[in-house]
């Protein structure tokens, strides 16, 4: 690279060398009196900050022309100015609400729990999957106005999603039924044991927000519920592990985060659980999810936002003493969930 023309022919002569000799140097400060001026780039600075903490944004560095005087045999390379660089970027493990700012608040108030049915709204991003024949089979959380969050178990057989349901089988005015666009199982989900057991479901159209239908917000990186915390779950599935069909109504009920060491004791020789998984549930028994809740939530309210933790996944039977039910953690799929739903 040249550097740029400076006033005298003289100057002009020496700067366009780009290796000067001794003697070229000499001529330089015999003729001008002076040593002639050297310019580099400095090294780039670090990169800022990403514009965005969600998804993309811009990031930049910059770098300055330095002016120094030479006294000996040096090689030149051109520059001027300021030069800023910038680069796009991406924040993957970001908080949800800023995705979605309005997520985990209710319109309708609290409900009494503990295995009852729950009140029309208590849960607006409560899913219900339907089939082909329109028959309800596993549960679901709204997570964004097009995507649903589920258990890979349940993508088989899925025609269409309703929203703001209570009554599976009586319109009440509330409901959102909305196509299927995509779906997507985690990469090495391993049925025959119920390992990475999620998935996403793209809708074929945005839903409309309002009372009885409103997204869950998803967790952020290190805010996981902990040992004895109270989490409530919601489904439609079976009230007793004998009955042949589920609930026609929305029920819910609270569970106690269940100490990681003793869920894997619990479940030694049937299956390994691992990090991914949380459990949650009473020794005594009594209170749990069941066949038909798959898919659905456990979710905890944290500051007025409720954020689903975990995806209902399996059990030893319902509600059996000594048995948790046990969840898929929603933040071990995080990275893998944003991936989806910015389409990268």
């Amino acid at each position: 690279m040249l550097m740029q023309n400076t006033k005298t022919d003289t100057e002009e002569f020496f700067v366009q060398r780009v290796d000067m000799d001794i003697s070229a140097e000499r001529k330089f400060n015999r003729l001008t009196g002076r040593h002639p001026v050297l310019k580099n780039w400095s090294v780039w600075s670090e990169w800022s900050p990403c514009s965005k903490t969600c998804g993309f944004g811009i990031k930049s560095r910059s770098r300055v022309c330095l002016t120094y005087r030479s006294r000996s045999r040096l090689r030149l390379t051109g520059c001027q100015g300021n030069v800023n660089e910038e680069s796009i970027c991406k924040t993957l493990q970001c908080p949800h609400r800023d995705l979605v700012p309005n997520c985990g608040v209710r319109a309708v108030p609290m409900a009494v729990v503990g295995g009852n049915e729950t009140r029309p709204g208590n849960w607006p991003w409560q899913v219900a999957l339907i089939d082909s024949y329109g028959i309800f089979y596993c549960g679901g959380t709204l997570i964004s106005p097009n995507w649903v969050l589920t258990a890979a178990h349940c993508i088989a057989g899925i025609d269409h999603v309703r929203l703001g349901d209570h009554h599976l089988y009586i319109d009440e005015g509330h409901e959102q039924d909305v196509a299927v666009k995509s779906t997507y199982v985690y990469p090495g989900y391993l049925p025959m044991n119920n390992y990475y057991d999620i998935a996403l479901v793209e809708l074929s159209n945005t839903v409309t927000v309002n009372s009885h239908v409103n997204v869950a917000c998803l967790p952020t990186s290190g805010r996981d519920p902990s040992e004895g915390d109270l989490c409530y779950v919601a489904g439609w599935g079976k009230t007793d592990e004998g009955h042949p069909i589920g609930s026609f109504k929305l029920r819910e009920a609270v569970l106690p985060i269940a100490a990681q060491a003793d869920c894997s004791r619990m479940y030694a020789g049937h299956a390994d659980i691992t990090d991914d998984f949380i459990c949650a549930g009473y020794l005594v028994g009594g209170v749990d999810t069941c066949d038909g809740d798959s898919g659905g939530p456990l979710m905890k309210e944290d500051g007025g936002v409720w954020t689903v933790y975990g995806v209902t996944n399996f059990g030893d039977g319902c509600a059996l003493p000594g048995n948790y039910g046990v969840y898929a953690r929603v933040s071990s799929y995080m990275n893998w969930i944003t991936q989806t739903l910015n389409g990268t």
